[in-house]
């Protein structure tokens, strides 16, 4: 893994090891949204639900989603997101997602578990844009396939959840959310070698990174 210098343009935006874990992420959070489908009959012998109401927890997890982006948008094109930096944007969204989805699995009540659905939609959303808009200006001209890289993960994950539910039977979907955010919070330790700073872009649209096709 490259050490990072000062926070200046020659300083890669991703580390190795910040490549890895923000492809780790979005398996994580194409698999999160995927295992509320496969759990419906598991939360309707719970909490007693019809079918439609069952299937509100991941319109929930989406509306979060969609707040989440957002908000990261603007807190990321603010004048002063400096202050802020990526790696608490992206820090503040990967514990939004554990806790929501650690919340929901253990929630005593559906109303309860829809609010713990939204706060895993909103560090989801959180994730998916401040990851894509990073990808997209992090690494010169190969940004691109390694935008294409990353988004690749999601579907990853978007298969492997419902197969993990498939594998253990929906009525331990609990267990499963559990170590969905169990396996996020490792990845804070990694923004570490995510630049608080993101490359500004140049007029023909392209970022001013210098050396960025060896950022990863």
């Amino acid at each position: 893994m490259r050490s990072l210098p000062g926070p200046d343009d020659r300083t890669p935006l991703f580390s190795r090891a910040a490549v890895v874990a923000s492809c780790v992420g979005f398996i994580l959070i194409g698999a999160l949204q995927a295992l509320y489908g496969p759990a419906i009959p598991a939360f309707r012998d719970e909490f007693g639900l019809t079918p439609s109401t069952a299937g509100l927890g991941l319109s929930a997890h989406f509306l979060g989603g969609v707040a989440g982006v957002l908000v990261f948008d603007r807190l990321f094109g603010r004048a002063d997101a400096g202050r802020i930096g990526n790696r608490k944007l992206l820090g503040g969204s990967y514990l939004l997602m554990a806790v929501g989805a650690a919340g929901f699995a253990l929630a005593p009540a559906w109303p309860a578990a829809l609010a713990m659905a939204l706060v895993a939609g909103l560090g989801f959303g959180g994730i998916d844009y401040g990851l894509n808009q990073l990808f997209a200006v992090g690494f010169g001209r190969r940004s691109t396939a390694m935008l294409n890289v990353l988004n690749a993960h999601f579907g990853i994950g978007a298969i492997l959840g419902p197969a993990l539910i498939g594998l253990v039977g929906a009525d331990r979907y609990t267990a499963v959310f559990l170590g969905f955010a169990a396996l996020t919070l490792p990845l804070l330790l990694c923004l570490a070698g995510v630049r608080d700073e993101a490359p500004p872009r140049t007029a023909d649209g392209r970022d001013g990174q210098a050396g960025g096709d060896d950022a990863a």
